[in-house]
């Protein structure tokens, strides 16, 4: 049997030029499927330009892939279009090698076609071939090959152009079961080339259909329940708005360009396959670039928030005093809700953590492919996760499918597994390292001065208690009136009142600003998952320097991959987790 990630894929001699003109960006992923036989193409072919149309003007940003098995009638058809009309770039799904494929084309017009659609192919996915040859001749084993074929578009398309009668499938793998599979989310065990790895509880989210009726020519837009859903009325697929997340970033990529320029890519990618398209190295380092550049923001947004907030305060407090601290309140208050109206307008939180979170997901599939570890990222990223964030489990699948479609058979070497543990093991441990002081202290800080001030207010305030009692004799002598009391004397009189008020709203504000300011950082928070993932990754490090010694006991695959799964759990758990926590005015 051929290979997943190698013996399977074809090269395509335009890979590289087709995959560096995305530039970081993540392509949506349509598929076209259908009948042979058709009837007015020229009608139908109108019909598909309309909806490329509405694409392309939905997603002004996004290059497209189109994948198709490029049988006679519609895959054709919808290739050619798809192309002309989006510039999408074809991955021919091919159900065999070119050479048996072509058998099933009874014209030597219609092997010309394919043959010129082939070529114009960003590279070749083939299906797994079982060793027994009988696919090789017509047959059930034969229809076999074309429904591992479709179960590839079904596993990775989001868009799927399907031009059929909408009748059950004459065969095996035909139009209605593809269409079928796609609409699950998911395609057979016996098919896919994930081999039952997709679990049917976790599914991926269902895509978008278009299906086009070739007697009526109506045209129908499905977006499918989730997967194992048994509601009367279920829930559908988040598609659109997965889809929406991915033009949003692509729009980022495009508007960001010098904080893209700043990140570093990963080391290891001058070697081995990965480092033949790029693909994964470009979006790791738009997503790794930008997920900083949005941090930074959202950091200076938050002290920028909370020091206004010490000054709404204290003005507050001056407001039955001075008509200029009525509109010092009412400008600060104004400007603060400004700011928060920025930040949850553009989702700055949000664009940091998901960009993070994906260039942690690409950061793992370069490792594990450069090491030789097969397993699909994606398939180990946001299972348990529902809802938008979704969309980098589907940008995840998306880069890893290219990126595979074009990788050649490369041997692992003591060298690669070498630069892993150096350029990710080791360098994590490192990051860890630096990572967790700089959080403990900036926690400790704050911490320390939210109990400064509010420990100097209680004084305070206590002492001013006592001002109420204590004769002013007592300290000036014969100079204060027997009856008079320190708090008639040194806090009554205008300018020492308002001084002393405006100490006690600054003492007060101040500690609850930094009190509110650490709990929005959650420096505590991080410095415990970052302590957890270090000692993952101390762990994993220590069984590398084991490997070739009598007592080891695991390959260095088998410990990349747990620590890889490791890695994508706690990065999903994280985003997860702060995803939920949106900013919020300081109360």
């Amino acid at each position: 049997m051929l290979d997943l990630q190698t013996e399977a894929a074809l090269k395509s001699a335009s890979d590289a030029a087709g995959f560096s003109g995305w530039e970081g960006r993540i392509p949506i992923v349509l598929g076209g499927i259908g009948h042979r036989e058709l009837g007015d193409l020229e009608r139908i072919a109108g019909l598909v330009r309309k909806e490329c149309a509405a694409l392309k003007e939905r997603y002004p940003h996004s290059p497209f892939v189109i994948l198709s098995p490029l049988a006679e009638g519609a895959d054709r058809l919808i290739a050619r279009v798809v192309m002309d009309e989006l510039g999408a770039n074809l991955i021919a799904v091919l159900p065999m090698p070119p050479e048996d494929y072509k058998n099933d084309f009874p014209s030597e017009a219609s092997k010309a076609e394919f043959d010129d659609l082939l070529a114009k192919a960003l590279c070749v996915k083939l299906a797994l071939t079982p060793d027994d040859p009988a696919w090789k001749q017509p047959g059930p084993k034969r229809d076999e090959q074309y429904a591992r074929a479709g179960a590839i578009i079904a596993d990775h398309a989001q868009v799927l152009f399907a031009i059929w009668n909408r009748l059950p499938a004459k065969g095996v793998g035909g139009t209605a079961d593809q269409v079928k599979w796609f609409d699950r989310g998911f395609a057979p065990a016996a098919y896919s080339l994930y081999n039952g790895q997709i679990s049917p509880l976790d599914p991926p989210e269902p895509g978008l259909r278009i299906g086009i009726d070739p007697v009526s020519f109506d045209v129908e837009l499905v977006e499918n329940p989730l997967s194992g859903s048994t509601d009367a009325n279920p829930k559908r697929s988040n598609i659109r708005a997965i889809m929406h997340r991915t033009e949003r970033y692509n729009c980022d990529v495009v508007s960001h360009r010098a904080a893209i320029a700043a990140s570093k890519p990963i080391a290891v990618l001058s070697k081995g396959a990965v480092a033949e398209s790029r693909l994964a190295d470009s979006v790791f380092q738009a997503a790794d670039g930008m997920s900083a550049h949005f941090a930074t923001i959202a950091r200076f947004s938050d002290k920028v928030v909370y020091a206004l907030a010490i000054v709404a305060i204290v003005s507050f407090n001056f407001m039955n005093v001075s008509a200029y601290a009525v509109w010092l309140y009412l400008g600060v208050t104004l400007l603060m809700l400004a700011l928060y109206l920025r930040i949850r307008w553009r989702s700055i939180d949000n664009r940091f953590l998901e960009y993070r979170s994906l260039a942690e997901a690409l950061r793992v599939f370069c490792f594990w492919r450069h090491a030789g570890v097969k397993r699909s990222v994606w398939l180990s990223f946001l299972s348990r996760q529902a809802g938008i964030v979704h969309w980098l489990r589907h940008a995840t699948r998306t880069v890893e499918f290219c990126q595979d479609s074009v990788a050649t058979a490369h041997t692992v070497t003591q060298q690669n597994l070498a630069d892993v543990k150096k350029h990710w093991v080791q360098d994590q441990v490192d990051w860890f390292a630096t990572r967790i002081p700089q959080h403990e202290g900036r926690r400790m800080g704050l911490r320390t001065l939210w109990r400064t001030a509010i420990g100097l207010s209680f004084v305070l305030s206590f002492a001013l208690l006592l001002m109420t009692f204590t004769p002013a004799a007592l300290f000036f002598g014969s100079s204060a009136e027997a009856d008079v009391s320190l708090w008639k004397k040194l806090v009554e009189p205008e300018p020492y009142g308002n001084l002393w008020q405006a100490v006690l709203s600054f003492l007060a504000a101040g500690g609850l600003a930094a009190r509110g300011f650490s709990q929005r950082r959650g420096d505590a928070e991080l410095a415990k998952q970052y302590a957890s993932q270090q000692q993952i990754f101390k762990t994993a490090n220590d069984m590398l320097d084991k490997v070739g010694q009598p007592d080891a006991e695991w390959k260095p695959e088998e410990i990349l991959r747990t620590l890889g799964k490791e890695a994508l759990e706690e990065q999903a758990e994280f985003v997860w987790l702060r995803h939920a926590r949106p900013f919020e005015m300081p109360q």
